[in-house]
């Protein structure tokens, strides 16, 4: 079975007022970063065999900051959803909006104006998850490779502590994507059933899962 953690980008400027950001490009804030590197050092982040990203700036720059030099494989469908006409603004901006109130009536699932359905969102989200899956399942890596063949030959004792401290925060694959993203992933394959909202995390957060080869996944630990 493989291992995979969904991690939640770090905090924008964006995020810190609340608004809706989509498809608007925002970098990490000052304190979205030092935070990042704070949970880094805490050893909260699994090591990573692969490193899936959104290809949104945040992303890619929470990426880099957690697991530096390293290649990502951008996934242009795990971007968050397109907010329409509510991008960039916040409840307190659009509380006095007729189509921001018909979209909360409809209990978030009515299509953003001029933006996305969550219905659309969902299923973008989840193709390319399920894709990532299939790509995991397919390709046996070098360091699994090289890890079978130490604890076979079982001669170097200090090797093999090594191989089973890194086994105890290791996951063949680290998705670092949107809060939606995570949300629309676990709602359909997270095996502890639980409303789309209840899957939200916050800036940096996350789950490190168990990922069966049908796509199916269950909780490790929150990260």
């Amino acid at each position: 079975m493989k291992q995979i953690a969904l991690i939640r980008h770090g905090i924008t400027k964006g995020n810190l007022s609340k608004c809706y950001i989509g498809k608007t490009e925002e970098p990490l804030c000052e304190e979205g970063m030092n935070e990042l590197l704070l949970k880094k050092e805490s050893g909260s982040y699994p090591f990573a065999e692969s490193i899936y990203c959104s290809p949104m700036l945040r992303c890619q720059m929470t990426a880099n900051l957690l697991y530096p030099n390293r290649e990502l494989k951008l996934v242009p469908d795990f971007r968050e959803c397109d907010f329409g006409l509510f991008e960039g603004k916040n409840y307190r901006q659009l509380s006095k909006d007729p189509l921001y109130q018909q979209w909360i009536d409809s209990n978030g699932m009515a299509p953003f104006p001029l933006g996305e359905s969550r219905e659309e969102f969902e299923y973008r989200c989840r193709e390319a998850y399920k894709k990532v899956i299939k790509e995991l399942y397919q390709e046996t890596s070098f360091s699994d490779k090289e890890r079978d063949r130490e604890t076979v030959k079982g001669t170097n004792k200090e090797a093999n502590k090594e191989i089973s401290k890194e086994t105890d925060n290791k996951s063949d694959a680290v998705l670092i994507v949107h809060g939606g993203t995570i949300m629309a992933i676990l709602s359909a394959f997270a095996t502890e059933k639980k409303d789309y909202y209840a899957w939200g995390c916050g800036n940096g957060n996350g789950y490190l899962l168990s990922a069966m080869e049908d796509g199916r996944l269950e909780v490790i630990r929150k990260i």
